[in-house]
């Protein structure tokens, strides 16, 4: 029985590594003969995005810098890992992509839950990260997002790159917080980093959200960062604003870019002040690690994702590697924290079963339990299969 292992992080609680670990526990305790597997730690863009990448890819290298964290308040330098990946393009042209991880620098994991409020929360950092991998004179930039602590439209990524920010009585000092955001007048990129010039910057990201409006990074991201309603009012005014500015005074319209308001917006603010293109994650991702051979091999796929839900088919890595699977003919289960999903929607999604690790369990509970529920649930799968294990909720079940 060849199983391929291929979980995203489950969000404060299991890295895809730990996920994979675990996964790899339960499958060796069920006692089937001939087992082999096919260890594939994913990520989203977000937590766990570089690491997936070197994990598949023997060639990348690592370097390893410091930049600023989420909190202004917080001086303590946060530990970057760069992936360089030296390749060649279509003509010959000898380079290095560099990838970077947004939520190293301002991610969600980073911030204490008492101190979380994106108002006061800056993704400046990621552009130190930038600017570190600026440094290997890469013709490709590849940004992963998601797990953010942040709702700043990249505001703070700019400001660290060169970029200036102006309300009405002066500079805005870096570095340029979201709650900052409704009181600015003016972007000026004049001394934005030279070095951006001729590189190609590609942000992955797994959501189509909008920067503003009711789908837009405030309202439908906000609460997951700390933001109560009055907060989320002002970010998406913040948010309107910045993208009015850097319309005005950047000539690119940003306010209704589809996945500009991934991570709290820094999508939209790529594009709009850094030039960049915004490329569906998760089928990039797939296609650097090798998904659709390594799946095709496979028997069964074993995915992990921390909330299955309504979002989940809205670009969610869980959807489109289900999507693959679907096209070669092979079965997925997926071991999900939370299970807030319809049957239909689980029907569209085309899996074979689903299991809830955190049901009957509080979400502090649930992340505590994680590893071994993990291990206890794969077991009881792959010691099933081909039929449903207990605990699996079985949606279209192979035979």
């Amino acid at each position: 029985m060849r199983l391929l292992l291929a979980p995203d992080s489950l969000k404060e609680s299991l890295t895809a590594e730990q996920a994979v670990c675990a996964m790899q526990r339960g499958a060796e305790a069920a006692g089937r003969d001939e087992l082999e597997l096919d260890p594939c730690p994913l990520s989203d863009g977000g937590e766990g995005f570089v690491a997936a990448l070197s994990a598949a890819l023997p060639s990348m290298r690592i370097a390893r810098i410091q930049t600023r964290g989420p909190d202004p308040q917080d001086p303590a330098p946060q530990a970057v890992s760069l992936g360089v990946l030296d390749d060649e393009d279509r003509t010959g042209a000898s380079g290095a992509t560099v990838f970077v991880e947004m939520a190293q620098s301002a991610g969600l994991w980073q911030v204490p839950k008492d101190r979380r409020d994106p108002e006061r929360l800056t993704t400046y950092g990621v552009g130190q990260a930038i600017a570190a991998a600026l440094d290997h004179d890469p013709p490709r930039i590849v940004l992963g997002v998601g797990g953010s602590a942040t709702v700043d439209g990249g505001a703070g990524m700019v400001q660290a790159l060169g970029g200036a920010f102006f309300r009405r009585d002066g500079p805005i000092d870096p570095p340029i917080v979201g709650g900052q955001l409704p009181d600015l007048e003016r972007v000026d990129l004049s001394g934005l980093d030279a070095r951006l010039q001729g590189v190609r910057l590609e942000v992955w990201c797994d959501v189509d959200n909008p920067l503003v409006g009711e789908r837009g990074a405030a309202r439908v991201f906000g609460p997951q960062k700390g933001a109560g309603p009055e907060a989320v009012e002002r970010l998406d005014l913040g948010l309107t604003n910045l993208a009015r500015c850097v319309e005005r005074d950047c000539g690119k319209a940003v306010a209704d870019v589809p996945g500009g308001g991934a991570a709290g917006g820094i999508s939209a603010g790529a594009v709009g002040m850094l030039g960049a293109e915004i490329v569906p994650g998760s089928a990039a991702l797939l296609d650097a690690v090798g998904f659709d051979a390594r799946a095709a091999r496979a028997d069964l796929v074993l995915t992990g994702e921390g909330s299955l839900d309504a979002q989940s088919e809205h670009g969610k890595l869980v959807s489109e590697l289900a999507r693959r699977c679907r096209g070669l003919g092979r079965p997925v289960v997926v071991l999900a924290g939370r299970l807030e999903a319809e049957t239909v929607l689980l029907e569209r999604l085309g899996v074979a079963g689903v299991v809830e690790l955190g049901a009957g369990l509080s979400l502090e509970d649930a992340i505590a339990a994680a590893p071994e529920r993990m291990d206890r649930a794969v077991r009881r799968v792959v010691r099933a299969w081909p039929s449903p294990a207990p605990g699996c909720r079985a949606i279209c079940w192979s035979s």
